[in-house]
């Protein structure tokens, strides 16, 4: 049997990471900080809306220019600090020995592969 998980918010804790980046960004951008429950709540939308929501102030903003740095700054995040929420490991490890585990995200198959490598789960899931 196949199992498919979800990654961001399910297995992963997406939030400290992006939150972490977004702060770091808009310090970067000379800009006030926003409220982790903004930045939390838009998680999963599109770059542009989620953009939109995190960083802009009213000015021009060059969202092509800043989506590029958040990303860079969220991969620095996810490979340093990423971790995966309480007992999953211990989980993955148990049902990958009885079914093949596989991932579904609305991340690029880098960030996947980043997250999966950082967190030390990669062994378990089959590749796309």
């Amino acid at each position: 049997m196949q199992l498919v998980f979800d990654l961001d918010g399910t297995l992963f804790q997406t939030a400290e990471c992006t939150v972490n980046a977004v702060r770091r960004l808009r310090g970067e951008l000379g800009l006030p900080p926003v409220p982790d429950e903004t930045v939390v709540r838009n998680i999963g939308k599109n770059s542009g809306q989620f953009l939109r929501a995190a960083l802009w102030d009213g000015s021009g903003v060059d969202f092509a220019k800043v989506g590029e740095r958040l990303r860079e700054l969220e991969r620095r995040e996810v490979a340093e600090h990423g971790a995966l929420f309480p007992g999953i490991h211990e989980m993955l490890k148990w049902l990958s020995q009885k079914h093949t585990l596989c991932i579904c995200s609305n991340g690029s198959s880098e960030y996947i592969s980043l997250v999966l490598s950082a967190t030390g789960i990669a062994r378990y899931f089959q590749p796309s």
